[in-house]
Formats: structure tokens, sequence, C-alpha cells
């Protein structure tokens, strides 16, 4: 998990603005002078040229072209952060590109459902791994408070605190050597929350009073704690072991 960012093709970029103008007003064709302001006046034409800066280029656009160019823009940017999160996920970029590609997703509605299909995909993908699983979930969480308005929010991050609470019982299955306490760890920006800072909890008490996620309300994005997980020591400050 948290393989990698995801990387995008300047080429690709460049190819997509292609029919725009670089280097001259896109009215009569004189070369501006101006650069590095959003909208100018051209001093031959007396037509206003509105400028967008992609991928360190300077595009000179009319109006109708700098609204067309805007929701192009609009479409990158959203597709440029899910898929950074995707294949920080454990999503392969290859992959993930071939996929868009082979769907032909040209709207932002239709690149909306690709990232959250390709969530889906992931979570079947990684069935085995837990902790895999509770990435994902809180991936989705996220997702769905900056794009679905909230909405499901506290259910995907139930299932996130879940499978991270099952990710670590497998870990202690294999090697519980050491006594281990869960610690929950919280943030001041969140009342809710932070009043359940720090607070430690038997392994046994977190998976059956399953206090996370804080049910807030008045905020989209939920509760924001983790869960911290440590070895158990004694009065002395000495590990304590199993027997």
């Amino acid at each position: 998990m948290f393989a990698d960012f995801y990387k995008t093709d300047k080429n690709k970029l460049d190819k997509k603005y292609s029919q725009y103008s670089l280097s001259m007003c896109p009215h009569c064709g004189m070369v501006p002078k101006e650069i590095n302001t959003k909208k100018f006046k051209c001093t031959n034409c007396n037509e206003f040229v509105f400028v967008k800066k992609i991928n360190y280029k300077y595009y000179f656009l009319t109006e109708s072209q700098n609204k067309e160019v805007g929701e192009m823009r609009k479409f990158d940017a959203l597709k440029e952060k899910y898929f950074n999160l995707l294949v920080n996920n454990g999503y392969a970029q290859n992959q993930l590109d071939n996929d868009f590609e082979r769907n032909k997703i040209t709207s932002i509605e239709q690149l909306k459902d690709f990232i959250w299909s390709s969530f889906n995909n992931m979570v079947t993908a990684n069935s085995n791994d837990f902790s895999a699983q509770s990435l994902i979930y809180f991936a989705m969480a996220t997702y769905c408070a900056n794009e679905r308005d909230g909405n499901n929010v506290y259910d995907f991050q139930k299932l996130a605190f879940d499978y991270q609470l099952e990710g670590f019982l497998k870990g202690l299955s294999t090697d519980n050597s050491l006594t281990y306490e869960v610690i929950i760890i919280s943030a001041p920006t969140n009342p809710e929350c932070y009043k359940d800072n720090s607070r430690i909890l038997s392994v046994n008490d977190a998976v059956t009073k399953q206090i996370l996620p804080h049910k807030v309300e008045g905020n989209k994005h939920g509760c924001c704690c983790t869960y911290g997980f440590k070895a158990k020591r004694d009065g002395d400050g000495n590990l304590i072991w199993n027997d």
C-alpha cells in the first residue's frame, strides 16, 4: 500500500490542448506581450484575450474557449486527484490508464463513475488483505465527503475501522508474544472526536465496543480519528510478555 503517486503524462496533456493558441491572439494572430495575467485586451484588434497556464505553457483564448478549457481543467484536476489516491493505495498506474482509455470517458460524471468503480475493484482485489481494505475504505469515505456531499461517509469509515482492527488481530494471530493495547488518536479540530484523544482500550474492548467512527454532526468529513497500537507496559515501564 501507499505504493506510488500518479504520474501525469505531460505529452498527452500537451496534445489535449494543442488546438488552442500558444503564442498569438486567437482573434487576429498578433503575438501579444502579456503572459502573466488572466485577461487582457489585444492592442491590435481590441478584443479580450483570456490566458490559461497549463503544464507550464500559456494558452491565449477567446471567451468561449476560456469556458471550454475551464471545464477541461476541472476534469483534469478531478482525474489527477483521485487517480493519485488510487495509485497511492495500490492500483497499478499502467492498468489504471488502460482501464480509463478503454472506457472512453469524456464527461465529469463518467469520470466519477469510473473512479468509484475502480475503488470497488480494489476492494475485491484485496479481499484477503484487511489492512489494504481498511485504507481503501478510508479513501472511499474521503471521496464520498468531497464528491457525494458527505453521503455514506460514516458507513465507509465504519468498514475502514473494522478492517483496521481485523488486520491488527490477524497480525496478533501469528505473533502474540507481547500484550498490546489500542489507543485512539484524534485532532483538536474536531471536538466530538478529540474528547476520546489518547483514550486507551484493551484489544477486546476496541473490538466489542466499536467506538470508532464517531458520529459527527455538521461535518461531512465525519470522524477524524484513527487507531494506534502499542505494546503494553507494567508500572515499571517493562514490556508485558505473554506466557
